[in-house]
């Protein structure tokens, strides 16, 4: 046999064993982008998701009615190929190159927010039960109601809607933060929860509005409403946490015996129904939640801006009867700081251009990173099946 006819022999093998090579290194090359175009696609949503907050609230602090993009969908196609290039001799001087090249195509798309997806998600008061949720995956009641909540009894949140005069100031919020501090800090020690009470565990009869009748009702029994539940050993002047509890029932306007005893969810505790503000009844605390739209609102005050967007009347400017302007920095210290430059910042964790100025929040600044996170997840929770508000069994005196 010739050289010729042997190296001809030779060249399947050879090239059965680079394609073989080429496939696995095309296989490694496509799980590694995969993984990297994944986490490229991962932090890329989380960004624009926290940019697209932070313009919402910036533009409604300016006055403009802010508009919303979900992402529908993501197809994410990775297209590669591989060649082989090189020169061959009978002579045994042969030489063989693979090639490997890879591209990623891929493919968003976007859904405006529009009709029943925008009332959902944007108009809807929050509901209770989602209250809950975010308790039960470890938030903090104050770092919850401090941004959701408008009032919670008597006690008010700040803001709540546009002012009708310059100085329609905001009513004052250190009860509701001293609320919120108490009730953390309760949470925190074990000595209070927020629950379900099914199966009628507590009275929820209560008083109503029907076709103009005042009537009495009541949850049916697939309704669960939500509670506030204390331990007992608060009743006790010896327990170190009594002073401090005796003090949330007077900014919440609660006697003692309103507390119920008859809660066989938490037999050691003592009981307070929570009521939507918009659901009437005699009986409970009443708690009045925002929408995202109104959380947007209220959120828009610690919005920082150039002087000369004051002095051009392009914002509301909020004044005391003395005409000096409204502090609103007790509203929103430890909730939310977003700062206005006029260049961009280098040490912003997330950052806007709006109108020629850079609005951002710090990198080292954790509280408003914390908001940031909880209006996202806010948001996708809204976003969820949207159930009405209960219906009412009518019963008869």
């Amino acid at each position: 046999m010739t050289a010729r006819s042997r190296g001809r022999f030779r060249l399947p093998a050879t090239l059965a064993a680079i394609a073989t090579t080429v496939s696995g290194c095309g296989s490694l090359v496509a799980t590694t982008d995969i993984k990297q175009s994944r986490q490229r696609l991962n932090q890329a949503m989380r960004q624009t998701t926290e940019e697209q907050i932070l313009t919402a609230i910036v533009e409604t602090r300016f006055g403009h009615g802010p508009t919303y993009l979900n992402i529908a969908a993501i197809n994410a196609q990775l297209l590669w190929s591989a060649e082989i290039g090189g020169s061959w001799s009978p002579d045994g001087t042969s030489a063989v190159a693979p090639g490997i090249s890879y591209q990623e195509q891929p493919t968003i798309t976007y859904a405006p927010l529009t009709g029943e997806e925008y009332a959902r998600q944007i108009m809807t008061p929050v509901a209770l039960d989602t209250l809950l949720l975010f308790l039960s995956a470890g938030w903090a009641v104050g770092d919850v109601f401090n941004i959701v909540v408008q009032r919670i009894g008597p006690e008010t949140n700040g803001t709540f809607s546009s002012p009708r005069t310059p100085t329609d100031v905001p009513p004052p919020v250190a009860g509701f933060r001293r609320t919120m501090e108490i009730m953390s800090d309760l949470q925190v020690k074990g000595l209070m929860t927020l629950s379900i009470l099914g199966g009628h565990q507590y009275p929820t009869t209560g008083w109503g509005l029907e076709n103009d009748q005042i009537t009495r009702f009541e949850y049916d029994e697939s309704q669960s409403p939500l509670s506030v539940n204390f331990s007992r050993d608060l009743l006790e002047p010896s327990h170190p946490e009594h002073a401090p509890f005796l003090e949330l029932l007077g900014l919440l306007g609660l006697p003692r015996e309103r507390l119920a005893s008859s809660n066989s969810v938490y037999p050691d505790c003592v009981t307070v129904l929570l009521q939507d503000a918009t659901f009437p009844g005699s009986q409970g605390l009443k708690v009045q939640t925002r929408s995202f739209h109104q959380m947007l609102w209220y959120l828009s005050f610690a919005v920082e801006v150039p002087e000369q967007a004051f002095a051009d009347g392009e914002i509301w400017v909020i004044r005391n009867p003395d005409g000096t302007p409204f502090d609103f920095e007790p509203t929103y210290e430890g909730i939310l700081d977003i700062r206005c430059t006029p260049d961009r910042p280098a040490d912003a964790a997330i950052t806007i251009e709006h109108e020629g100025h850079w609005y951002s929040i710090a990198r080292n600044d954790m509280r408003s990173k914390q908001t940031f996170v909880l209006l996202g997840q806010m948001v996708q929770m809204q976003s969820s099946a949207y159930a009405p508000v209960p219906t009412l069994t009518i019963t008869s005196d």
